[in-house]
């Protein structure tokens, strides 16, 4: 390739865009050429390989470029490559550097149309963690699931005031589409039914929510209960600066009121009282003499966890740092639940890594105020959750839950057995089997999380014969842009109710499932404590009957990494009390996707959560595989897997008789 050549008039040299390009600390290797296949005229294209652990943006870089150099001498293209093609020669083999147009379109530009178009490829961008999406680019296609689009929808209602139900992204799954849809609701004046929530003054009362208020009471029926405890646990390998430790916890609860929150009585009520914010220092426990320290480490961090909160005098979490070595520490976190839950502990961590990674180079808090609390949030709720908008979402929720029997499975024990003890069985999930359920799931038009609660649904009718039942499955209930980043208990649980009837194939079974999901999405903003007040459902063996197993699918792992000079990595552990009788959980993880069963050891026995992990598995691969065949099919090969197992043990059981025969010993007996 000419160093040199002559476009638009203008005499550009390449090797001086290649020389800007590598002042940038995200570019490794680059190379910029003048291609003549892409237009009737030569354009630029930069080829860039990243820098080690960067992400490139085609955005960041022509920014750059501009900064430095003409106009005319910005490539039109960005292409980002894994390693530059090298000739025999050990020269870059410019023949095989890809056009733009056979790359993703990531790298392309596509200019918005309208205003709509724009806003709508920011916030996609921003929620798929994306350097570019095109205006055709279809949501689900890009790694887009059920929580990425409430919280696109959040966003959308913020940006354009209207309120859209979350099945409008499924019926409209590209920008371009999508825009046709808010401009349309625009035109017609739809606006958002939620009031805006703001901050309120700190010298009234301050209301529990509805989810602290259930959780208040059952600690007032046993306050010596840690069931609600959630305990997380990190490993910190490397240099660990103790001064960044502290100072990042004492920011973390000086920004989060909630940290500070405890719930004394007032007038007979409880109310929330926010203590003011003080210096905060991790108390440390040192085994660095004692053998197997990572064992007697997790048995310190399971004890803290089983330890009560008192809920009127607080501080309503916990944290220790068990040091092993120099360079090997563990830190436990306990929070209670009142004041915590899942998404608040990415939360927390995410804001670790900003603040320690800030602090240990004497640098200030890179992190914004906050503009709301979560007293803030359950205040809004009280307000605006009464009268006409609290009638609408329980009249939907009666209507959907009329008449929905509890689920018994053939298998475990009563549901009257509350013993709290859980234990945890964790089963790695073949990667590919769980891509072909992305295929089907796209071409399906649902998401990952609805084929595989279909696949459960499966699952449950066979091991109970009813063809109508309830699942939980929890959401993250942030359906309010403003309360994104607060930590505080906001998860709420959505009743998702299966219908089986007519043997159903598998695909309307997903159309069923789809169509359910949707809508309980849309009616999600009902907290589960208040439809069970509102409802007042008949109480099996002392709990709602509304359902008894709950199944979910954890999309993002959390995000931990690298810190300078120190290691973290989340911590193997099943410290978290039990609170239902059968959970289902589906997490990514470092080798791919695997079923975490989760279960009450009063109600379930390893064997039988074994058969159930089985039973699931096996029912994975042979939607795979027969994507068009109806429940009873699937139960079938369900039944003849079973008779398979049951020979096998039948077999083994002849064998020990034939092996014993003649002795005075008494042979083993079949089951």
């Amino acid at each position: 390739a000419d160093n040199q050549l002559k476009l638009r008039g203008f005499r550009i040299e390449l090797g001086e865009i290649e020389a800007v390009l590598r002042e940038n600390p995200q570019v490794g290797e680059c190379v910029v050429i003048a291609r003549e296949d892409l237009s009737e005229e030569k354009q630029l294209v930069a080829y860039i390989v990243a820098s080690e652990d960067n992400r490139l943006s085609a955005k960041r870089l022509r920014d750059f470029l501009l900064e430095k150099l003409p106009s005319y001498m910005v490539p039109a293209h960005f292409v980002e490559l894994h390693r530059m093609p090298v000739a025999p020669t050990g020269k870059i083999d410019y023949k095989r550097l890809p056009s733009p147009k056979l790359e993703s379109d990531r790298w392309s530009t596509h200019d918005a149309h309208t205003p709509v178009e724009e806003i709508l490829l920011g916030i996609w961008e921003e929620t798929l963690k994306r350097d570019h999406v095109g205006l055709h680019d279809d949501f689900f296609d890009l790694g887009g699931h059920s929580l990425l689009a409430i919280r696109v929808i959040s966003r959308m209602r913020s940006a354009f005031g209207i309120d859209l139900p979350l099945k409008a992204l499924f019926e409209a799954p590209t920008v371009a589409t999508l825009a046709v849809r808010v401009e349309r609701e625009q035109q017609e004046g739809h606006k958002k039914d939620m009031p805006p929530l703001t901050a309120v003054p700190r010298g009234q009362m301050l209301p529990l929510s509805f989810a602290q208020q259930r959780l208040w009471f059952i600690d007032q029926l046993e306050p010596t209960s840690a069931a609600y405890n959630s305990p997380t646990a990190i490993w910190l390998t490397g240099s660990l600066d103790r001064q960044a430790l502290d100072y990042s916890v004492t920011e973390i609860v000086r920004r989060h009121e909630v940290l500070r929150t405890s719930f004394p009585l007032e007038n007979g009520e409880p109310v929330q009282r926010i203590a003011p914010s003080g210096k905060v220092s991790v108390p440390l426990v040192d085994i660095a003499e004692i053998p197997e320290q990572e064992q007697v480490a997790l048995d310190i961090a399971c004890n803290d966890s089983r330890l009560p909160f008192n809920l009127s005098e607080g501080p309503l979490f916990r944290m220790m740092l068990v040091r092993l070595a120099a360079d090997k520490n563990l830190f436990v976190l306990t929070l209670h639940h009142v004041v915590s839950d899942g998404w608040s502990v990415d939360i927390l961590i995410r804001e670790f890594t900003a603040l320690y990674s800030a602090f240990v180079q004497k640098r200030p808090s890179p992190l914004p105020e906050l503009a709301v609390q979560y007293a803030d949030f359950a205040y809004w709720q009280r307000q605006w959750l009464t009268g006409k908008a609290l009638d609408t979402y329980v009249s939907y929720w009666r209507s959907r839950l009329a008449g929905v029997p509890p689920l018994r499975l053939t298998m475990g024990r009563s549901f009257d057995i509350q013993t709290g003890v859980g234990a945890t069985a964790s089963y790695d999930l073949r990667s590919e089997a769980i891509e072909a359920l992305q295929d089907i799931s796209r071409t399906s038009c649902v998401t990952l999380f609805m084929t595989l609660l279909a696949v459960f649904e499966i699952l449950m009718n066979y091991h109970s014969g009813q063809m109508d039942f309830a699942i939980g499955t929890p959401v993250a209930g942030r359906d309010c842009l403003e309360v994104e980043d607060l930590i505080g208990f906001f998860v709420n649980m959505l009743p998702l109710r299966a219908d089986l009837s007519g043997d159903p194939t598998f695909k309307q079974i997903l159309e069923r499932v789809r169509a359910v999901t949707l809508e309980a999405y849309a009616h999600q903003a009902l907290p589960f404590e208040k439809l069970v007040e509102e409802l007042k459902p008949a109480r099996v063996d002392g709990a709602p009957e509304i359902f008894q197993v709950t199944f979910a699918v954890q999309n993002e792992r959390v995000a931990v990494g690298e810190l300078p000079g120190l290691k973290i990595e989340m911590a193997d552990s099943t410290l978290e009390e039990v609170r239902f009788g059968l959970v289902l959980w589906i997490v990514p993880s470092s080798s791919g996707w695997q079923a975490w069963w989760r279960y009450s050891t009063g109600r379930f026995d390893a064997t039988q959560v074994d058969r159930l992990q089985r039973d699931f598995a096996s029912l994975l691969e042979e939607v795979i595989v027969k994507p068009d065949a109806r429940l009873s099919e699937f139960n079938l090969v369900l039944q003849r897997r079973l008779q398979k197992i049951e020979d096998v043990e039948h077999a083994r059981a002849h064998a020990s008789r034939v092996k014993f025969k003649g002795r005075k010993r008494m042979p083993v007996q079949p089951a």
